[in-house]
């Protein structure tokens, strides 16, 4: 009676961490690309693709070694017995079941420290912030017939009702031809 329990909370929880997953869009992917872009923010070595046995392509990583405060980050790397360095990876499905790659999650201190450079940066003044974003894309499509600017923001509210953060996006979107100045820019 009590190991059912045990098993029907455990995958209760287990469909929570899925869903929450899914919610916040917590990919392996997503959880890498804020581990570069913070690293790159650092001026920090970026992290070495390596190709490792049943892992797919892309996913297993050789950190650099790092000195001062950064290699914290790296600490728990090296096997416990061999004291051979380790990959990581942010995939859960490749770190199953294996002791030869490090699984990097959210509470990882590597990518604990490169999220707290992300937040610093987010509120960091205009004068001193390091990412500029822009792009520029063409359509060919019969659709526009005029060119068209698409400005999105990101506007982040933050307030606290039932245990739960808000975010809020905003994007605009208005065609050049209304801005006569940048007509024949």
């Amino acid at each position: 009676m009590a190991e059912k329990k045990l098993k029907e909370k455990i995958s209760k929880l287990h469909d929570r961490l899925n869903e929450a997953r899914n919610d916040f869009h917590l990919s392996p992917e997503r959880i890498l690309r804020a581990v570069k872009v913070a690293m790159e923010l650092a001026k920090k070595p970026s992290l070495i693709t390596k190709e490792w046995p049943n892992a797919p392509k892309d996913s297993v990583f050789d950190v650099p070694l790092m000195a001062g405060s950064w290699e914290r980050a790296t600490r728990g790397l090296n096997h416990p017995h061999t004291h051979k360095r380790r990959p990581i990876t942010f995939d859960h499905e490749v770190a199953k079941g294996r002791d030869d790659v490090v699984l990097v999650h959210l509470n990882h201190p590597l990518v604990q420290m490169c999220l707290r450079i992300l937040r610093a940066e987010v509120w960091a003044l205009e004068d001193n912030k390091s990412p500029h974003r822009l792009t520029f894309r063409r359509s060919l499509g019969p659709s526009l017939n005029e060119p068209v600017a698409i400005v999105t923001s990101r506007l982040v509210v933050y307030y606290f009702t039932l245990f739960i953060f808000r975010f809020f996006w905003t994007s605009f979107c208005f065609p050049f031809c209304l801005l006569s100045f940048l007509k024949y820019v």
